[in-house]
């Protein structure tokens, strides 16, 4: 998708953050402007593999335009939104002293791909359109393109507040690969012990071995 700069005249947008599993996180929110009375529908508007909020900018405003409140987010390590935190060290302290403060050096890593991550991180957008005065949280839908497709049919499969999935060219990985435990093998099985053992490797490659949002098609509500 490309990023789109002209704002319609019938909308209006604004910052927010949100925090995902204690991340700060950034979005757009897209407002049809004005507000109606009572309460609308909302989207959270996922960003594809590798991209952020802007990407989705034009999305995000053509579905406020319909009348939908629109979210279009920045994933934890990506765009405006917070890093993924690592304490570099082992850090000690005596449970004797309950005021007592420890200070330990962090790394910082940003733009990892990490497609259960980023899950969680629609499924706590969602929780943020939840608690807008404007939106109603019983008609809250998740849109995606590519990959983040296959995002949004994984959301709708483990959380019941999805009342529709709008997916764009989805990638949708799984068909085919049974629904069973998988062993790792070559050169993946080698990328996910040397992750282990250092730390450090393609993380997103072992990430998305086992990731089948193919499989949990079947899981998702027949009423979505």
């Amino acid at each position: 998708p490309a990023i789109f700069k002209t704002m319609p005249a019938n909308i209006e947008v604004k910052d927010i953050r949100y925090f995902s599993e204690g991340v700060e996180c950034h979005g757009k929110l897209y407002l049809p402007k004005p507000l109606p009375e009572g309460k609308l529908p909302a989207v959270v508007v996922a960003p594809g593999w590798g991209e952020t909020q802007d990407a989705v900018a034009r999305e995000a405003a053509e579905l406020a335009s319909a009348g939908v409140i629109a979210l279009a987010i920045d994933y934890r390590g990506w765009g405006k939104s917070g890093a993924y935190i690592y304490v570099k060290e082992s850090v000690r302290q005596d449970d004797r002293f309950r005021f007592l403060q420890v200070t330990a050096p962090v790394e910082l890593r940003r733009k990892r791909l990490l497609p259960r991550d980023q899950v969680d991180d629609i499924r706590n957008a969602i929780s943020f359109l939840s608690g807008e005065a404007a939106v109603d949280p019983s008609r809250t839908s998740v849109w995606g393109f590519g990959l983040s497709a296959g995002h949004a049919f994984a959301t709708a499969a483990v959380d019941a507040r999805v009342k529709a999935v709008l997916a764009t060219s989805p990638l949708i990985p799984g068909a085919g690969v049974p629904a069973k435990a998988q062993r790792p093998s070559g050169p993946l099985a080698e990328e996910a012990i040397r992750l282990a053992r250092t730390g450090r490797g393609a993380d997103s490659q072992v990430a998305l071995a086992d990731y089948f949002p193919f499989h949990s098609l079947s899981q998702i509500p027949e009423t979505t």
